[in-house]
């Protein structure tokens, strides 16, 4: 009887055979990504083709269960029915390449903003890309301040930079669309957390002050840092922000400043001109009025990106 190919019996692989595999399947994934950045398919065929080549043999079974305790291992990646896919691309990952120009203006702003205001503030970061990109600048400048943040891609941006000042990164459980960290670890350290100035990101802001964010996670972590922020609150939102609701309201502007508690509390909304609105008329009106709606808030100043 002529057996199929691929389908001959090799017996189950010792565990140290496991690793030597694993570690071989990784690294076929990766090269592959290496070679052409974006999703990544690595299929069942392509595997054993390249382990059987090493004298690693495996049959499809072996394949099969390999493949599968690797997708176990990672959020970002996931099986297919030919193989694994590699999709690197998070939330929060998409949303950095998104209007990159915008944010690196509100960036650029927000530096001279903080640097006149609360130059010697700790500063308490919560998760976004806008976040990570200000934070960025300010390190480039060589302002140096204490850092309490949830935000992983703040460490991402600054990979590779010698002096980045300190840098405290929260506990609790890591949420790869945020590229975060958020739950009651996260919440507990901003609230012992001593900072004169919070910087937070949000997915839409309305005419209301309400201020959005897109995952739930983030509702509790914002909140914690909201109430214990003591002098100023820097909220950086690229203009488009201006035209959007999203799913989670995690506060309102009005609220933050007339709290008794912190009857000096200050609120800067940095963004960008309405004109770099690139949608249509209706839109930027839109966004004119929440501007001018937020201005009208005791202690509340807009201030627009050069």
């Amino acid at each position: 009887m002529v057996r199929e190919k691929g389908s001959h019996k090799l017996g189950r692989p010792t565990e140290s055979k496991s690793r030597e595999l694993r570690f071989e399947v990784l690294k076929m994934l990766y090269d592959k990504y290496k070679d052409s950045p974006g999703n990544t398919v690595l299929t069942y065929y392509e595997v054993e083709k390249n382990l059987n080549n090493k004298n690693l043999q495996v049959n499809r079974k072996t394949t099969k269960s390999l493949l599968n305790e690797i997708a176990g291992i990672s959020t970002v990646i996931t099986l297919v029915p030919d193989g694994i896919l590699l999709r690197p691309e998070t939330y929060y990952h998409n949303s950095l390449k998104k209007y990159a120009e915008l944010k690196d203006e509100i960036a650029n702003e927000f530096v001279k903003v903080l640097h006149k205001n609360a130059n010697l503030a700790t500063l308490a970061c919560s998760a976004g890309s806008t976040v990570a990109t200000s934070i960025k600048r300010l390190v480039e400048k060589r302002r140096y301040h204490v850092i309490v943040t949830n935000n992983f891609g703040i460490i991402d941006q600054l990979r590779g930079t010698v002096d980045v000042g300190s840098i405290i990164i929260c506990g609790g459980e890591y949420n790869a669309g945020l590229h975060g960290c958020v739950g009651n670890q996260a919440v507990e350290a901003f609230d012992r957390a001593k900072c004169e100035a919070a910087v937070l990101g949000v997915s839409g802001i309305n005419g209301e002050g309400e201020l959005f964010v897109r995952h739930c996670e983030e509702i509790g972590v914002n909140q914690q840092i909201l109430k214990s922020v003591t002098k100023y609150v820097f909220i950086v939102a690229d203009v488009n922000k201006l035209v959007q609701e999203d799913t989670w309201r995690c506060a309102v502007v009005s609220d933050l400043v007339q709290n008794e508690k912190r009857p000096g509390l200050k609120v800067f909304v940095i963004t960008n001109p309405i004109d770099k609105l690139r949608k249509q008329k209706k839109l930027k009106e839109q966004a004119q009025k929440v501007c001018e709606a937020l201005q009208n808030i005791e202690r509340v100043e807009v201030i627009f990106a050069e």
